[in-house]
């Protein structure tokens, strides 16, 4: 049986401040997660602000860690910041190959407090984060799903 991790990272977003861009932009990495993350047994939640994501990936460590050395390199993002990584008994977000936390939760002054403190390395936000990714996922609908 292998063994469930979660990867649970912050970074700067690299989209240019327009609306119709970030929407566009959204839209390719939430349907590239999609399509990809059932093939490796991956699931998890994306959170967009403005300036930065936060994002908890869940699933065996080698493809987690090819995951995150991707979005390393996707130039829709600077200063990729993991927060935790480390062994999970269960998986928080198993009903989805990638959650999006919707604008509910991303207009919140409270998640820009904790991507500010998450980038400072202050250790409440990890877990606020998480808390902010559970409270504010929906799906965006899927053609065919």
């Amino acid at each position: 049986m292998s063994k469930l991790f979660r990867i649970v990272y912050c970074s700067r977003s690299c989209i240019p401040d327009d609306p119709e861009v970030q929407e566009a932009e959204l839209e390719k990495i939430l349907a590239a997660a999609r399509r990809n993350n059932p093939r490796n047994d991956i699931t998890g939640a994306l959170l967009f602000t403005k300036r930065c994501f936060a994002q908890a990936l869940e699933g065996e460590l080698f493809d987690l860690e090819a995951t995150l050395a991707k979005i390393e390199r996707d130039p829709r993002h600077a200063d990729v910041r993991c927060l935790e990584r480390g062994p999970i008994a269960n998986r928080e977000f198993s009903n989805w190959s990638m959650a999006f936390a919707g604008k509910n939760v991303t207009n919140n002054p409270l998640v820009g407090q904790a991507m500010t403190d998450a980038f400072s390395g202050a250790p409440p936000a990890r877990g606020e984060l998480l808390s902010f990714l559970r409270q504010g996922i929906y799906r965006i609908p899927i053609p065919g799903q």
